[in-house]
């Protein structure tokens, strides 16, 4: 890894310790120290980074799962109100087919009775 091995970044973080604890620890003891501490932080702060990234991942993967599903509605939104739309073609087109009959049936009775009439 390259946080870890980067020694400019490395002495950067050793000298900021060691100005912070000169009087508490010998110079030693915050050496050895010092070392362990980078690479555990470093190491959380790749852990963070690494956790991020995969919550952002999800997160966007997520959304295009809710796109997909919000689109998968609309469709189906969309063929119910053209079914229902063909269904009530279909129910006026009955309608229309059975009032020519009555129609017809009506003008078949009057005929009739015309005929009767003048016989």
């Amino acid at each position: 890894m390259k946080l870890k091995k980067n020694n400019f970044l490395k002495e950067m973080f050793t000298d900021v310790v060691k100005e912070s604890s000169s009087t508490c620890l010998s110079q030693d003891t915050v050496s050895s120290c010092c070392d362990i501490l980078y690479k555990t932080i470093v190491k959380q702060h790749l852990m963070v980074m690494i956790n991020q990234f995969r919550k952002d991942i999800l997160e966007s993967f997520n959304i295009e799962t809710k796109m997909s599903h919000r689109k998968r509605i609309q469709v189906s939104k969309e063929r119910a109100k053209s079914k229902a739309a063909v269904d009530s073609s279909e129910s006026i087109t009955e309608e229309k087919k059975l009032s020519l009959k009555v129609n017809a049936l009506n003008g078949n009775i009057m005929l009739i009775r015309k005929l009767k009439m003048i016989y």
